[in-house]
């Protein structure tokens, strides 16, 4: 991964190359075959695996079961570009889906304790991380309200 790959993707278009370049340095890149399982859901999150990831290149899977809270069971594919475990990076609790590598990944990540060291020594990547993250939060909520949307229709 290089600084200009990082700063094309669309989460993090506004960040100046220098910025890029830094965060780069916090991030590992790995590469996971197919089925690799990130998280399954219902473990337990601790405290020293709160990882946020970027996805470089392949598929990764997100599948959530129905709980007491929502009937409705969540399946997507996520690409390029995309984050993936938001809920995990900011929490402990259990993690309410399963990720899967689809097809081979190629990931970024980014540890809870490296996105801290990165909050205090250059803010304003921290800052732009964070909109990448908003902006993949809202992504999730739009998906997740056409998929409602779709079911009261009955699938029309």
């Amino acid at each position: 991964m290089s600084a200009a790959f990082l700063a094309g993707l669309e989460a993090f278009k506004t960040l100046s190359p220098e910025a890029a370049a830094h965060l780069e340095k916090s991030m590992a890149v790995k590469d996971y075959k197919k089925d690799h399982v990130f998280w399954k859901a219902g473990a337990r999150i601790r405290a020293d695996s709160r990882t946020v990831f970027v996805i470089l290149d392949g598929q990764v899977s997100v599948m959530s079961e129905t709980t007491d809270i929502s009937q409705v069971p969540v399946s997507r594919v996520l690409h390029r570009g995309h984050l993936f475990g938001l809920i995990t990076f900011f929490r402990t609790e259990a993690h309410t889906a399963t990720c899967r590598a689809a097809i081979p990944v190629r990931a970024a990540s980014l540890t809870r304790p490296e996105f801290d060291k990165l909050c205090k020594s250059d803010a304003a990547v921290a800052t732009s991380f964070m909109f990448a993250i908003a902006a993949q939060l809202a992504r999730d909520v739009r998906a997740c309200n056409d998929r409602l949307v779709k079911a009261i229709r009955g699938g029309k």
